[in-house]
C-alpha cells in the first residue's frame, strides 16, 4: 500500500504544483492589490474615521471550495474508463485500500495548494499597513481544512457513483443541493401553516456543507474586521461532520461493488439518477409555493426528461423511465396541495 501511495502522490506532483501555483497568485493578487480600509470623513448619517474593508478570506474559501469539486474528478475518474478500471481493479491490493491512497492524495492536491496560498496570501496582509485582528486568520485557517473535509468526502462519494465524468459531475451537484432543497420544502409546509418565512432562506443553507462554510466565512470576515459580536451555531460544525462522516464511509463501503465492466455504462446506481430525477422533480414542484401553476409543472418535467435522455443516453426511452418522472410529478403535486 505505501508503495503504491508513493506511485500516486509521484504521479500527481505536476498536478500539486500547478493547483499550487494557481491557488497562490490568484490568493497573493489579491491580497496585495485590495483596499483594507479608507478614510471617511463624518456626516450626519456616518461617524468619521477608519473604514475596515474586505479581509479577502473568502477568496481562498473559494478556491478551497473549488478544488474540492475538481480534485474528486482527478482522482476518481479512472473508474469511468475501461482500461482504467480494468488496471485498477486487478492490482493485488483490498479496494477499498487503493480508495484510501487515492483519498489521502486527493487530499493532499487540495490542501497543500489551500495552505501555501493561505499563508502566503496573509503574509501579504500583515506587510501592508491594516487594521485587521489578525489572530483570527489562525482559526480561519483550521476552519478552512474542516469545512474542505466536509465538501470533498460529499463530493468523492456523488462522483464514485458514477460511470461516466458528464454523470459523476451531474451527482455532484445533485448531493451538494440536496439538504437545501429538502429543508426548503420543509420550510415551505412549515410557512404554511405558521406564516413563518418559507423556501429558500438564509437557515436552509446550513443543510450543506457548501453553505455551512459560507456562513463560516461570512463570520470569520466580521471577526478579523472586528465588527461587532459573532457567534457560531452548533449546526454550522455538525452538518459538515456529518457529511464527512457518511461521505467517507460510503465511498469506501460501496467500493466493493464497483465493478469494472461497468465502466462508460449508463450510470444506474440508486445514488444516481434513479433517485435523485424523481425526487428533485417531487421537491421543485413542491417548492412552487402559492404560484403553484401548470405552465412551471411542465417546464420541471421537461428538466426531468432532458436528465432522464442525459442518464439513458436515449431520446426514446422506456416506460419504466416515464413511470419514473410521472411518480416524480404526482408527489410533487400531491405535497404542493397538502402543504397549502
Amino acid at each position: 500500500m505505501m508503495r503504491y501511495f508513493r506511485y500516486e502522490l509521484k504521479k500527481n506532483l505536476l498536478t500539486l504544483g500547478l493547483l499550487t501555483a494557481i491557488c497562490a497568485i490568484v490568493y497573493v493578487v489579491a491580497t496585495s492589490t485590495s483596499e483594507l480600509f479608507y478614510f471617511r470623513e463624518q456626516s450626519a448619517y456616518y461617524p468619521g474615521g477608519i473604514v475596515v474593508r474586505d479581509s479577502q478570506i473568502s477568496v481562498i474559501y473559494v478556491m478551497l471550495g473549488i478544488l474540492c469539486f475538481v480534485v474528486p474528478v482527478l482522482m476518481y475518474s479512472f473508474k469511468m474508463s475501461r482500461r482504467g478500471a480494468d488496471a485498477f481493479y486487478s492490482l493485488p491490493v483490498k479496494r477499498e485500500k487503493l480508495y484510501l491512497v487515492k483519498t489521502l492524495v486527493g487530499l493532499i492536491l487540495v490542501f497543500v495548494p489551500y495552505t501555501v496560498a493561505y499563508v502566503l496570501g496573509v503574509s501579504v496582509i500583515c506587510f501592508r499597513e491594516n487594521y485587521f485582528d489578525l489572530i483570527w486568520y489562525l482559526p480561519g485557517y483550521f476552519g478552512g481544512i474542516f469545512f474542505g473535509i466536509g465538501i470533498y468526502a460529499l463530493s468523492a462519494f456523488a462522483f464514485a457513483r458514477a460511470n461516466r465524468i458528464v454523470d459523476g459531475v451531474i451527482f455532484m451537484v445533485f448531493w451538494h443541493l440536496l439538504g437545501l432543497l429538502l429543508l426548503a420544502a420543509i420550510n415551505e409546509a412549515v410557512y404554511r401553516h405558521s406564516g413563518r418565512p418559507g423556501g429558500l432562506t438564509g437557515e436552509t443553507l446550513k443543510a450543506i456543507p457548501a453553505g455551512c462554510f459560507g456562513l463560516f466565512g461570512s463570520k470569520m470576515d466580521s471577526l478579523i474586521r472586528g465588527s461587532g459580536n459573532v457567534t457560531f451555531g452548533a449546526a454550522i460544525f455538525l452538518v459538515p461532520l456529518a457529511y464527512a462522516v457518511a461521505g467517507f464511509a460510503l465511498l469506501f463501503l460501496l467500493a466493493r461493488r464497483d465493478r469494472g465492466e461497468d465502466a462508460e455504462q449508463n450510470s444506474d446506481s440508486w445514488f444516481g439518477y434513479r433517485l435523485m430525477i424523481p425526487l428533485y422533480t417531487a421537491l421543485s414542484i413542491a417548492l412552487l409555493g402559492d404560484t403553484f401553476l401548470y405552465i412551471y409543472v411542465a417546464l420541471i418535467a421537461v428538466g426531468a426528461i432532458v436528465l432522464t435522455v442525459v442518464y439513458t443516453r436515449k431520446v426514446l426511452f422506456s416506460w419504466k423511465y416515464w413511470l419514473m418522472i410521472g411518480a416524480g410529478i404526482l408527489v410533487g403535486v400531491a405535497l404542493n396541495l397538502w402543504v397549502v
